[in-house]
Parts: C-alpha cells; structure tokens; sequence
C-alpha cells in the first residue's frame, strides 16, 4: 500500500445476540485494526422498546448497552 491508499473493510449480517458481547471482536480485532475505515452491518435493532411478535424466533432488538460492541 502506499501512503494515499485508503483500507477499508467491511463486515456483513452481524448479530450480538451473545453472552459474551462484549468480546465479540477480539479474535478477529488484530486484523479490523489495521484498516483506516471499519463498517458492518448490524441485523437487529438496538432498542430497549417494543416486544417480538414470534417468541420462537431469533430476537432481532438487542439492548441499547450492546451498541459499545460495534466501537472499535
């Protein structure tokens, strides 16, 4: 690369419906770090409103506290 290049990575479908939040990142962290733009999409709304429709189905609304997850 050189010193006008811009590195940007993109990450799809991310869901933190995990225990373990918080440390979602860390095995890949090393590698996102070393780009100078980092996005991804999230698929659930952060939210602490509202209910799901289906109890049996994936819960697509996360509290609002997972947000800091996506900060790096």
């Amino acid at each position: 690369m050189t010193d006008n290049d811009l590195l940007i990575y993109a990450i799809g479908d991310v869901i933190m419906n995990r225990p373990d939040w918080e440390h979602r990142w860390d095995a890949v962290l090393p590698v996102l770090s070393q780009a100078d733009i980092r996005y991804c999409n999230t698929e659930q709304t952060l939210s602490d409103r509202g209910r799901a429709h289906d109890p049996s189905c994936l819960p697509w609304r996360m509290p609002p506290e997972y947000a800091s997850a996506y900060k790096y």
